[in-house]
């Protein structure tokens, strides 16, 4: 990590145990093109989409999103556990701030779900 910097898209999500990626490789590869590559520290997955920026990072990121959705649905039967996840595009950002502000990203996407769901609880009583 040290020393190493990337530009491109760096993308945090939340595999937390029961998610609807937590444990499969498989999933997780189907979301990689053949310069992407993916690590894993915790609960949180890494991809990082070299080289994508501007208009190219919004393809890759919408098209990802796609992949996260439909895996959310294709989990619904055995998880319940939405699936989270930041984004970030970086030019020439060290290894470290990168998955920090994906992860960051990742979070607050995390909080918003969360208050959304709290309030539309708070309607209904």
């Amino acid at each position: 990590e040290r020393g190493l910097k990337i530009t491109g898209l760096v993308v945090a999500i939340d595999v937390r145990s029961g998610g609807p990626l937590d444990g499969q490789p498989g999933r997780v590869r189907d979301l990689l093109g053949p310069e992407d590559f993916a690590c894993q520290a915790a609960d949180e997955l890494l991809l990082v989409f070299p080289e994508h920026q501007g208009a190219s990072a919004q393809r890759k990121l919408s098209d990802l999103s796609q992949k996260l959705w439909d895996l959310q649905l294709q989990s619904l039967d055995t998880t319940l556990a939405p699936v989270s996840w930041g984004a970030v595009e970086v030019k020439d950002e060290p290894v470290g701030e990168s998955r920090a502000s994906a992860s960051e990203r990742m979070h607050e996407t995390k909080r918003s779900r969360r208050d959304f769901n709290r309030a539309r609880a708070f309607e209904s009583v």
